[in-house]
């Protein structure tokens, strides 16, 4: 999009105004022009805001006034909860890339009516239209202020993926001397960030460029700490794309790096099997759910891995040769004909699932469903070794066409002959 004006200051300087503007404020009341020339002027010449500020819809709050800000200096968007739908976004991009803006704000407060509705439960019509994306933000927090407070960092790490992203990331997009391309990225947020955000932020390249781009060109890392109790969700989207880790593993425990080991260990069985296979996705980031398979439908080999900030509980139909799959590991599932119906069942925020879709190679005997996870799965001389990561029944089609039905106990294996 071209700009209808240029930036009338730059980021920095236009905090510096609303600092200064606050100053004034606090210390000698609004002192900005509202007058009726000034409205004659700016119809006349147009507006140039220095500052997009997105805010809460709350009466007591007034950008214009706290910032002693003049009319024509500030871009305001109100929502309840100042939480961001796609209008929201499309103003601030127009606000940036029409009117000049080179700063945006969101500007939060405490006794904030939207999130005292979302601890207190409200589910009316249409008012869970913004306690629902607040409760997707908050969790299970019930004290106002520190709500009031992840709401905020939601909404800011929201535009930051969705607006900011995509360009930043195709500036990296850059031929290296083998004659290859790689995305060079760090993500929309900083070192040290062991939140989702900056994984999030990462999944968004390819959520954006897999149309056109093999997945194996995506090559970043995440982190692995669980700091902020992401180590499983960043690990599943290293598993999306970029395959790889950078961080302190001395800030993980033994048992968050079996568990990291563990999820590797399944992809990398799977991955040769599916390399150069374009990858499907289904949502956006933050979408509920946001779906990404990269599978082979020929070998019947797959991978699978969903996310969300909300909850789900939908059916993910991904289509196969008949009799070309062994099962499934990672995953409850279930076949139907020519396809792998994997029940997603996502819960509360930074929710994540990964499956491991295991081609059958030949004959034996497969597993057409299991109503829990599979740990191992693999053939044996002809027959089939199976063990449960948690407590499972399962149909098992034999060669000769009989369908044997048995149950496991969690860590519970068994030989199928």
């Amino acid at each position: 999009m071209g700009m209808d004006h240029k930036p009338r200051y730059s980021a920095a300087e236009a905090f510096e105004y609303l600092a200064e503007g606050n100053r004034s404020f606090l210390e000698e009341g609004y002192n900005g022009d509202h007058s009726k020339e000034l409205m004659e002027r700016l119809a006349e010449e147009g507006q140039q805001p220095y500052a997009v500020v997105i805010t809460c819809s709350d009466s007591r709050v007034v950008p214009e006034i706290i910032f002693s800000a003049w009319l024509g200096d500030l871009f305001v968007i109100r929502t309840a909860g100042n939480t961001v739908d796609d209008y929201c976004l499309g103003s601030i991009e127009y606000a940036v890339a029409h009117l000049g803006c080179r700063l945006v704000v969101v500007l939060g407060h405490t006794q904030c009516g939207a999130v005292a509705a979302t601890i207190s439960g409200v589910r009316e019509k249409h008012i869970c239209n913004i306690t629902d994306r607040i409760r997707s933000a908050i969790g299970d927090e019930k004290d106002p202020d520190k709500a009031c407070e992840l709401s905020i960092k939601s909404t800011l790490h929201q535009i930051e993926n969705d607006l900011t992203e995509w360009e930043r990331c195709m500036i990296g997009l850059m031929p290296l001397q083998e004659g290859k391309l790689y995305f060079i990225n760090n993500g929309a947020s900083w070192y040290g960030d062991y939140t989702s955000l900056r994984t999030r932020s990462l999944r968004g390249v390819i959520n954006e460029y897999s149309f056109f781009m093999p997945q194996e060109v995506f090559t970043y890392a995440m982190f692995p700490q669980d700091n902020d109790g992401c180590s499983i969700y960043n690990t599943v989207s290293a598993l999306t794309c970029g395959h790889g880790f950078w961080g302190n593993l001395d800030l993980t425990t033994a048992e968050q790096r079996a568990a990291i080991r563990d999820l590797v260990m399944k992809a990398k069985r799977v991955l040769p099997h599916v390399a150069g296979c374009p990858v499907r996705k289904t949502g956006m980031v933050d979408d509920a759910p946001e779906v990404y398979v990269q599978a082979n439908p020929e070998n019947g080999y797959g991978l699978v891995t969903a996310f969300s900030q909300e909850d789900v509980d939908q059916d993910l139909v991904i289509p196969f040769k008949d009799g070309s799959v062994l099962g499934v590991i990672g995953h409850p599932f279930s076949s139907g004909e020519s396809e792998i119906i994997l029940p997603l069942d996502l819960k509360g925020r930074d929710a994540c699932a990964a499956a491991f879709i295991i081609g059958a190679e030949g004959k034996g005997p497969r597993v057409l469903s299991s109503t829990g996870t599979l740990s191992e799965l693999r053939k044996e001389e002809g027959s089939l070794y199976v063990k449960a990561g948690e407590a499972a029944a399962m149909k098992i089609v034999m060669p000769d066409g009989r369908i044997r039905e048995e149950r496991l106990s969690a860590g519970e294996d068994m030989l199928i002959e």
